[in-house]
């Protein structure tokens, strides 16, 4: 049978996507016409599970006229910071938000995609974060920690302020407390949607989960180990890209710049991303903590109001053991640790006491049983807090 000009068998309509419904609404929404477009990049990052992240995707952006009216490949761009992340933008979840400023759509950390982050890097053990009421705040003790009663936190009642606590893998443990008073003022000084009282912004719209986001985010930031994961979520937060192409980063809500990092580059291609590790719920709860360095196990075990145990997390694929044979960061490390230990008088035989009584190393000597470079990074870290409990070991 000929066919005319202008026709098409039923055949070739099931062999052509072009020709088909879903193909023409793609064409019609630039949005789904993006996600098709970079469809790979997803499947790349998130493998069998991309489908069910992009259509999530289109379901957040149908869901805001605001989103609606933000450029597609500022949606699309977030969304891929998100995918990377494996962190999932479902605005219920709470782990992060692809948020409108204008024509842009940003990539938002929520408190708990933070949380969750930190756990992957295996370096923390147990971490919490929780409203504090005014029953429940006794002041801060004599290294500037706050003092909570913990039978009287209720989070029904009105908070006073937001509290981040976490406890490492080394020991050490930190809280970190930040009255509503502060938190108000840093969204007024940081933030224009709040100075401009855009009510459609998450400082109106959830103040809670972004106050707890701003204490955990100061806390990591001062007082935790960033993961190269970690590294990249803070980098992107409240940043958006022109395009998904373009690792340009600018912080359309940011008043002055202070809040985050400058405009820059990502160093790596969003396109070739390392796939993170699944992502674990992670419930909120507080803790204080009773001393600013770093307790024996003993000690801790003592605690009045110990953290809440999480599940432990495997490292991320972002930050593996690196063996003894990279002898040139093994090297550089360890050059590191005895300039610390020449300037605090202390020994190669306290330290290798120390790390091996805190499971930390085998042998210091290159090359025999080197450290973890991972672990020999937390001895340096955390050195002005462990140095007294090191000279506490006999010398070799």
């Amino acid at each position: 049978m000929a066919i005319q000009c202008g026709q098409t068998t039923t055949k070739n309509k099931m062999n052509n996507p072009l020709t088909t419904t879903s193909q023409a609404v793609i064409e019609r929404d630039p949005l789904k016409a993006l996600l098709e477009k970079y469809k790979s990049s997803f499947q790349r990052v998130l493998g069998e599970r991309a489908p069910q992240f992009m259509s999530s995707v289109i379901q957040v952006a149908n869901s805001s006229r605001y989103l609606k009216a933000c450029k597609p490949e500022s949606v699309v761009s977030a969304a891929m910071t998100a995918a990377v992340l494996d962190l999932p933008i479902d605005k219920n979840l709470g782990f992060a938000h692809i948020v409108p400023y204008g024509d842009m759509a940003q990539f938002q950390l929520g408190y708990k995609g933070i949380v969750q982050l930190a756990l992957r890097s295996g370096q923390y053990l147990q971490m919490n974060a929780k409203p504090i009421n005014a029953e429940a705040f006794c002041g801060f003790d004599n290294v500037g920690d706050p003092i909570i009663k913990w039978d009287k936190l209720d989070e029904t009642k009105d908070e006073i302020g937001y509290a981040f606590a976490w406890k490492l893998v080394t020991g050490f443990i930190k809280c970190v407390y930040w009255p509503k008073e502060k938190v108000e003022a840093h969204a007024a000084k940081y933030s224009q949607a709040y100075k401009k009282k855009k009510m459609d912004s998450p400082w109106f719209t959830n103040f809670k989960s972004m106050a707890l986001k701003t204490v955990v985010k100061d806390g990591i930031s001062h007082w935790g180990i960033m993961s190269v994961q970690m590294q990249k979520a803070i980098l992107e937060d409240q940043g958006s890209h022109v395009s998904v192409d373009d690792d340009t980063i600018v912080y359309p809500d940011n008043a002055d710049g202070d809040d985050g990092p400058p405009k820059t580059t990502i160093p790596e291609p969003k396109a070739k991303p390392a796939i993170a590790s699944p992502v674990v719920p992670v419930e909120a709860t507080v803790v204080t903590q009773p001393a600013a360095e770093p307790p024996d196990e003993a000690d801790f075990n003592k605690m009045q109001h110990p953290i809440a145990p999480t599940q432990p997390q495997s490292p991320p694929p972002d930050a593996p053991p690196v063996s003894a044979n990279d002898e040139a960061e093994v090297k550089a490390l360890l050059e590191q640790i005895s300039a610390l230990a020449v300037k605090d008088g202390v020994n190669e035989d306290q330290i290798l006491a120390y790390c091996q009584k805190n499971k930390l190393a085998g042998k210091m000597c290159t090359g025999v049983d080197m450290m973890a470079t991972s672990k020999m990074k937390i001895v340096i870290e955390q050195w002005p807090h462990i140095v007294d409990k090191i000279k506490a070991y006999p010398r070799g």
